[in-house]
């Protein structure tokens, strides 16, 4: 018995630091992102706390900054590079042949997944021209194979690569 109430002596106390330590952590506001903010909505000491427990209990606050998810800001780097994979898949008919023109009202959007300012637009329309056998070097290229060859070539254009945020 001696046993068993050492033990779970000894669990409390962990408990109880992990509390305190999560609490110093939550003194400060929200605790941020993640699965603990979309259950526990209360920005209490205590609610907070909780929030930050669950959210370090299951690692969510990791995944939702990475993927955009559980209150996390979407605007990260991996919610954007989705944004233009999505882009690049849903169009990749169209923009095959807006891109062998170097115009097209696809082209333009896809520029602008791409980051680029409305100025550098023309400049990245007439690269993806003068580049469509590097862009497509074969039947066979994947819409992805395709976004990763049209960043590899804005960053080799100096006005793309100035003028475009997702390639700086």
């Amino acid at each position: 018995m001696d046993m068993s109430r050492s033990k779970r002596n000894g669990f409390l106390a962990l408990a109880a630091l992990l509390t305190l330590g999560t609490n110093a952590f939550a003194m400060g506001g929200d605790a941020g992102c993640g699965l603990g903010s979309v259950i526990i909505k209360k920005n209490t000491v205590m609610s907070q706390t909780m929030a930050s427990t669950t959210n370090g209990t299951f690692a969510s606050q990791f995944f939702g900054i990475t993927s955009g998810t559980s209150n996390c800001n979407p605007s990260g780097f991996a919610l954007v590079e989705k944004e233009q994979i999505f882009y690049a898949e849903s169009n990749y008919r169209h923009l095959i042949v807006e891109m062998a023109k170097g115009e097209g009202e696809n082209l333009l959007a896809f520029a602008q997944v791409l980051g680029c300012s409305d100025k550098a637009a023309p400049d990245f329309a007439r690269m993806t021209r003068q580049k469509y056998e590097v862009i497509f070097p074969s039947q066979k290229t994947t819409p992805i194979e395709m976004l990763e060859s049209v960043k590899k070539e804005m960053l080799g254009n100096p006005v793309l690569a100035k003028e475009c945020r997702s390639v700086s």
